[in-house]
């Protein structure tokens, strides 16, 4: 194991990670809620065809904080037409 001698603030350089880390977490969930959104309107298009662009255009997405970073972040998908969307999975 090599260890490197610190040149600074210890305390700066671990919250210069720690901003680094929330940067990627948050990046990483807002890539991925977006490629869960758009993977479901493909499917729904898919299904249904040219006439499913409109109820595919129901799925919505959020990323939790909506501002900043977080390593906590999150991300939620919903569709605004959850009774189309219930009946076409029950077939």
């Amino acid at each position: 194991m090599r260890i490197a001698a610190v040149v600074g603030s210890l305390k700066r350089i671990l919250d210069e990670e720690v901003r680094a880390g929330e940067r990627a977490v948050t990046r990483a969930i807002r890539a991925e809620t977006e490629r869960l959104k758009r993977e479901l309107r493909e499917q729904v298009v898919s299904a249904f065809g040219a006439r499913g662009r409109g109820l595919s255009g129901a799925w919505r997405s959020r990323v939790f904080p909506q501002s900043g970073d977080s390593l906590g972040a999150a991300g939620i998908v919903w569709t605004k037409a959850p009774t189309i969307i219930d009946a076409f999975e029950r077939g």
